[in-house]
């Protein structure tokens, strides 16, 4: 049945960019090696360090990696971030609200929705976050997740017999763990998608947005930056920080491991980040990324603005395999 689509999907897109092509037919006809919803990384600063940031998770993206770190969330967040890959073809938007509530802990709501340059397939992620810390070096979270699929109502789809509809969704949970045992030292993990949803649009198979669980451990340096005998090496190590990760995600009958690492450094009175990180994922062959990132951070008037890059490449190809991320945040 996908050979259907396949073909009125050809017959639709062979004008448009080959990038646009290649995304849909990794969609529909990427059988065992494919399943919807797929992690592409939420957020410049978490991806600037390969997305190692489960046991980081300390700003409004932890609604997305850890929603444990809202726990420790001080000041109220927003965030938008745009991503662009495969030279525009595929296009994702995300805003990002914490609000920390003292000891009742801390709230987060989030929408995302990616779309194809073509507008043939979106995806839309909604959720609401909720942590506390359950003691002063222990946080617990959880997110309510609505997950839609869609595809547009044009005449291919409408002719093909493999849509029995266009549109699906259904609800999920995650819940994550954030524990700070010492100093500079943080272990995150978190279970998302804990509940099989279906979003498939034919009555032939299933496609279930599968489990992801993610374990990292993240330290700052700060710890043996009062061994630095320079002011300003004393400065960067207060700043830095080392993020590592592993996970595993269960794609249609093959299991996907990923392994990602990341270091953040801060400069100029913390108005400066630097960041550089690396990807790893391991299903029957082995796919990695490399990503850097940077931020600027602009106190005003009582509000902190920041503004973060991400670029991530894929391969040697930059134009058609290298994906960016833009994200303009505020706290206060």
């Amino acid at each position: 049945m996908k050979n259907s689509i396949f073909q009125a999907f050809l017959q639709k897109s062979l004008s448009k960019k080959p990038e646009v092509t290649f995304f849909l037919c990794f969609i529909l006809c990427a059988g065992t090696s494919y399943a919807a919803f797929e992690d592409i990384g939420i957020g410049a600063r978490p991806m600037g360090m390969g997305g190692a940031f489960v046991a980081l998770a300390d700003d409004a993206y932890a609604t997305s990696y850890n929603p444990a770190g809202l726990g420790y969330v001080k000041n109220f967040e927003a965030g938008f971030t745009r991503i662009n890959m495969f030279s525009g073809a595929v296009n994702y938007n995300y805003s990002v609200v914490a609000i920390p509530m003292g000891s009742a802990g801390g709230l987060g709501f989030s929408f995302g929705m990616l779309k194809d340059e073509s507008s043939i397939y979106s995806e839309n992620t909604g959720s609401i976050s909720y942590s506390r810390l359950l003691v002063e070096k222990l946080s617990l979270g959880a997110n309510i997740k609505m997950l839609s699929t869609g595809f547009d109502d044009s005449e291919w789809v409408k002719d093909n017999p493999y849509f029995v509809e266009t549109s699906t969704s259904g609800f999920t949970f995650d819940v994550g763990i954030l524990a700070k045992p010492v100093k500079g030292l943080s272990i995150g993990l978190v279970g998302q998608n804990l509940i099989p949803v279906n979003v498939s649009v034919s009555e032939s198979e299933e496609d279930k947005v599968p489990m992801n669980l993610r374990f990292g451990a993240a330290y700052n340096l700060a710890p043996i930056a009062a061994n630095a005998q320079q002011p300003v090496l004393k400065e960067v190590l207060e700043t830095t920080t080392i993020s590592v990760e592993v996970g595993s995600r269960k794609e249609r009958e093959t299991n996907a491991l990923k392994a990602r690492a990341g270091i953040e450094a801060w400069f100029a009175n913390q108005i400066l980040g630097l960041r550089a990180g690396y990807n790893m994922k391991k299903v029957q062959d082995t796919s990695s990324s490399v990503c850097i990132g940077a931020s600027i951070r602009v106190p005003l008037s009582g509000i902190l603005l920041r503004l973060d890059y991400a670029a991530q490449i894929f391969g040697s190809d930059l134009q058609d395999r290298l994906a960016h991320r833009i994200s303009f945040g505020l706290s206060f």
